[in-house]
């Protein structure tokens, strides 16, 4: 057996799951549609379909606060560390079903709201230097909003032929990743305000998620087709096909260390965790990998009164140690590494 160094510095040392805590103290029994650690992992946000907002202890995981601003579905969140701007706490950014896009200050107080679209805001996430971030919509538009001077979009896409169901900025350049209903991935010149290009007969399904890696290189998404596919943009060829969800991927999350690992769920109630290149064989022309740990019913079991039991939503705690998640079961769920042994796909207990 290894140890030492190289645990350390394997991605597979950071899987988790291993359930640590649940909470479901929401008032209103409503799905969870979304969960976000802060920047230092003190506090975890989560938001669900009624308009309700709470707050976690990062360390105990006990309730902090809970409020409700409207009655409508938090569909994202997105922190803003705001050191650069005179005068300025850090705030939090709420996409809703109402259209709108509401400003919290740390302390949960609600300063602004940005009637955004005409329709559901279904994502939205912030550029590199946090002054600009962009929406995407049901309207089928994706827009680009100044931080500070939000009562106009500076800029707006219309590529996709349907609701747009996902966006994310890359970590250092200014360009968009988007994924729509039309099973198209896009990608968008913030500069230059005009679509870079369309990378199609990636999913064959609604794309439900996007993200970069943090190399800046690769990004990942997700879709109703139950795959997750990996785009090396250097190229706009398909790497890597990731094949384990029975039914659609609703959530990816890269780990914020190990460029390799990240973490997904789906509808098929389970969170899975993989590493590029795992497992890799070639089927139909496309090299498959296989999730290297998973959780099975993660959010309920189909007995439940639930008719469904989807896992929303994972993110990564900022340290890399845990993973939250969000269920159709009312429940936040935080997620650790085993203590005595790493563990690969379903129980099977292995070493390294």
């Amino acid at each position: 057996m290894k140890t030492g160094p190289y645990l350390a510095s394997a991605p597979v040392s950071s899987v988790c799951n291993s359930e640590i805590h649940t909470w479901n103290g929401y008032k209103k029994r409503s799905p969870v549609l979304c969960a976000l650690w802060t920047p230092e992992g003190r506090r975890l946000l989560t938001g669900n379909k009624k308009g309700e907002y709470a707050v976690l202890s990062g360390l105990a995981f006990n309730l902090l606060h809970q409020f409700a601003n409207i009655e409508t579905a938090v569909n994202g969140l997105t922190w803003v560390e705001t050191q650069w701007m005179k005068n300025e706490t850090d705030l939090l950014l709420s996409a809703c079903g109402d259209g709108k896009v509401y400003y919290f200050q740390s302390n949960m107080v609600c300063i602004k709201e940005v009637a955004a679209h005409d329709q559901p805001v279904r994502a939205l996430s912030m550029s590199p230097p946090a002054s600009k971030f962009v929406t995407c919509s049901d309207d089928g538009t994706l827009k680009v909003w100044d931080i500070q001077k939000p009562a106009a979009a500076e800029m707006t896409f219309t590529g996709h032929g349907h609701n747009v169901t996902t966006c994310h900025w890359h970590p250092t350049m200014s360009l968009v990743a988007s994924g729509s209903n039309d099973r198209h991935v896009r990608l968008w010149d913030v500069r230059s305000k005009t679509a870079l290009t369309d990378i199609n007969n990636v999913h064959r399904n609604t794309v439900l998620r996007v993200q970069w890696n943090m190399n800046g290189n690769w990004l990942l998404s997700g879709g109703k087709d139950s795959l997750i596919k990996l785009i090396d943009i250097r190229t706009l060829k398909e790497l890597y096909t990731f094949e384990g969800h029975k039914k659609d991927v609703t959530s990816i999350d890269w780990h914020p260390h190990h460029a390799q690992l990240f973490v997904s769920c789906g509808a098929d109630t389970t969170i899975k965790f993989w590493i590029v290149g795992h497992q890799s064989t070639t089927q139909h022309g496309h090299n498959v990998c296989e999730p290297v740990a998973d959780k099975l019913e993660a959010h309920g079991i189909p007995s439940t009164r639930f008719t469904s039991t989807n896992v929303q939503d994972v993110k990564w705690h900022p340290l890399g140690h845990l993973v939250a998640s969000a269920g159709q079961d009312s429940a936040c769920k935080i997620w650790g590494r085993k203590k005595t042994s790493l563990f690969t796909k379903g129980t099977t207990e292995t070493t390294v």
